[in-house]
């Protein structure tokens, strides 16, 4: 069988084999029990998912997953391609902050936060934690678990405040974890349903009905684990897209689902209602952080703040829900040391200065292969041809990614186009990273194929 360093040499020099697309597919085989799961995972349907991971073990000459029927396990092969993954998108990610930055001639700031977490309005918690660690920024991006936790083995946040359901969320890299709270999910119930008077619903009154669920796994497993707790195998259906999609099927008398207490209760006269159960699967909601860069203590104060945020919002949107007996958040205890928590320079040695971030996916895997396919031919034209696109679809390409990065990535002349002296500096910084990937996509002597 031919190896990778058989392969003719414009192919291994331009670039790499394999696209961000790939490495997310096989990270989510490698974390699902099925090929179905892993691709609803990233949003690809089942048989364009198994056909790609087909392809990309054809084209690497290495077996990544062992299937059983529908089944899969990672290989020595596979796991040992995610890990050189992980550690190339990192160092993609590093290379654009410090060469990016270095160039536009930003300044050290404010030490900064950089947090992924779930929800949709953080006024809140921004506030509080100005109060609690003055002089320290927050960098927050909006993520769901699974993307969280992308983020995090990138090295674009350094702390992820998730839910998870049964096993803890897989990461690439160390972190520390610290529970904030187990949220007792309600039901959403259409108003003609059974049981849309009762005051709190048991799960078995719900056994007959079709549930709706998310697109990603977290959300099925969540489902799965309701039934089980209460003795049945609940009849999923089709899985819905998003929550307010969710939410009109269920007034259209379409199913159920499970809904967090501090969604928007529906008004008067509305096709459906929010219902407590008797017997409530739990979220746990936790924070990941990085211990190289957040001291333990900090990462206890931002916990204190996410059970005052959530608080806050329950006593806004659902005050039953505040004041009930299973609200998961203890009352404020004065002596909380992270209560009081102030910005002691000690703490905040290991945070990253902050000059300007650089968004989650601004340089991403397959932009670089694009500047290593021009670095490689000196040509826009000669490149396009290797990436299999056109010509003006490559420059369209190459400017949209320099208005992105806010610096010129190539030097064009009458005779061709080179890259930038940053662009050069920026592939040099990750070349070390590449070439340990590249030896990652080698035969492994011990394993084989």
């Amino acid at each position: 069988m031919t190896s990778e360093a058989a392969r003719p040499s414009e192919a291994v020099e331009v670039g790499l084999p394999v696209d961000e697309t790939d490495l997310v597919l096989l990270r989510a085989a490698a974390s699902s029990p099925s090929v179905a799961e892993a691709a609803r995972t990233v949003g690809l349907p089942p048989k364009v998912a198994s056909r790609r991971l087909d392809r990309l073990e054809h084209r690497l000459h290495l077996v990544l997953l062992h299937r059983h029927d529908d089944r899969v396990a990672v290989s020595p092969a596979g796991r040992r391609v995610l890990a050189a993954g992980a550690s190339l998108l990192a160092a993609i990610a590093a290379a654009a902050q410090t060469t990016i930055d270095v160039a536009a001639g930003v300044r050290p700031g404010l030490p900064g936060l950089r947090l992924a977490g779930f929800g949709t309005n953080w006024d809140t918690f921004a506030d509080d934690l100005a109060a609690g660690l003055p002089g320290v920024l927050l960098e927050l991006t909006v993520a769901e678990p699974a993307e969280a936790a992308e983020l995090y083995d990138r090295r674009l946040v350094d702390l992820v405040y998730a839910w998870q359901v049964g096993e803890p969320l897989p990461l690439a890299r160390p972190a520390h974890s610290l529970a904030v709270l187990d949220e007792p999910l309600w039901v959403a119930l259409p108003a003609t349903h059974p049981s849309a008077a009762d005051a709190a619903v048991p799960l078995g009154h719900l056994v007959a009905d079709r549930w709706l669920t998310g697109t990603t796994d977290l959300a099925g497993r969540l489902v799965r684990a309701a039934g089980a707790g209460a003795g049945f195998v609940p009849r999923v259906g089709e899985p819905v897209c998003s929550a307010p999609a969710a939410r009109s099927m269920v007034a259209q008398g379409l199913g159920v689902t499970l809904v967090s207490p501090l969604a928007t209760l529906p008004g008067p006269g509305a096709r459906i209602v929010h219902r407590p159960l008797t017997d409530p699967p739990l979220r746990h909601h936790v924070l990941l952080f990085d211990p190289d860069l957040v001291d333990d203590r900090v990462a206890r104060l931002v916990v204190h703040r996410l059970r005052r945020q959530y608080a806050t919002a329950a006593a806004r949107r659902n005050p039953a829900y505040r004041t009930g007996p299973g609200f998961p958040v203890p009352r404020p205890d004065a002596d909380d040391p992270a209560a009081s928590l102030t910005a002691d320079p000690a703490l905040l040695a290991g945070l990253r200065v902050t000059g300007r971030p650089i968004p989650a996916g601004r340089l991403t895997l397959d932009d670089v292969h694009l500047l290593h396919a021009i670095a490689a031919t000196g040509s826009l034209n000669r490149a396009a041809r290797v990436l299999l696109v056109s010509q003006p679809a490559l420059s369209r390409r190459v400017r949209r990614l320099e208005e992105t990065l806010g610096t010129a990535l190539l030097v064009r002349s009458n005779t061709g186009s080179s890259l930038s002296p940053l662009a050069g500096a920026l592939l040099g910084q990750i070349s070390g990273a590449v070439a340990a990937f590249r030896a990652a996509l080698a035969p492994h002597p011990r394993h084989g194929h």
